[in-house]
């Protein structure tokens, strides 16, 4: 079994601590992000714990340059065991003060940019039944609409449709695909240190049923 896991959107909190726990674990994590200088230093901070891991540079709002990297990873790895796709523009906004543009980039990022990364990666899987697994964040904004959140709001809603879709379409598969639902601030407790939620991305491809998991369980705030 490829021991690979593509994580998808790597910063200095949760994208970090899941590269971390994977690796952990026993995998190599392969981080995705825009900057090179961020990917390498995530990746000096793991190299001091023992820990292996890969990076490639992408974006998610240039489709086929998201595309072409997944096919890298492929052609360099094999097809990874696991993609994490853990990207989210978190920007507030009311129906009336965001421009249509920054709305269109947070579409890119928290929507489109899930499905194509996921379609490509689930594309490249030749034989569906050997296990692979497709985890996605997602925020609790999806359940709480508000004035002050609105392309939050609704393009985390729109994010969990999409992920229920596609576990259901790969339902006959042993394609498992999860929904990882945030609906805390991270650090905002001891219980959402990012190290701490990074640990159910690992259960999550250990266990292979939930299709989605919400957490904390008690939405505080997202």
């Amino acid at each position: 079994m490829n021991q690979y896991v593509v994580i998808i959107g790597v910063g200095p909190g949760f994208g970090l601590s899941i590269a971390r726990r994977f690796a952990k674990a026993g995998k190599t994590p392969i981080m995705v992000a825009r900057k090179e200088n961020a990917l390498k230093g995530f990746q000096a901070t793991l190299k001091a714990e023992n820990l292996p891991s890969e990076y490639m540079i992408g974006d998610v709002t240039k489709f086929a340059n998201i595309e072409q990297v997944l096919k890298d990873i492929q052609a360099k790895f094999g097809v990874p065991e696991t993609l994490v796709y853990n990207v989210g523009i978190k920007k507030l906004d009311t129906p009336f003060s965001e421009t249509m543009d920054q709305i269109e980039l947070t579409y890119a990022a928290n929507v489109f940019g899930a499905i194509n990364a996921t379609r490509s990666y689930v594309n490249m899987i030749a034989d569906k039944s050997q296990p692979h697994n497709v985890l996605v964040t997602g925020g609790g904004a999806a359940f709480a609409p508000q004035a002050g959140n609105v392309t939050l709001s609704a393009t985390k809603a729109a994010l969990h449709n999409y992920v229920f879709s596609l576990a259901d379409s790969l339902q006959a598969t042993n394609v498992y695909v999860g929904l990882i639902t945030i609906q805390a601030l991270a650090n905002s407790s001891a219980e959402m240190a990012p190290d701490n939620v990074a640990k159910l991305y690992v259960q999550a491809t250990e266990d292979r049923n939930a299709k989605e998991i919400k957490f904390p369980k008690i939405a505080t705030d997202f």
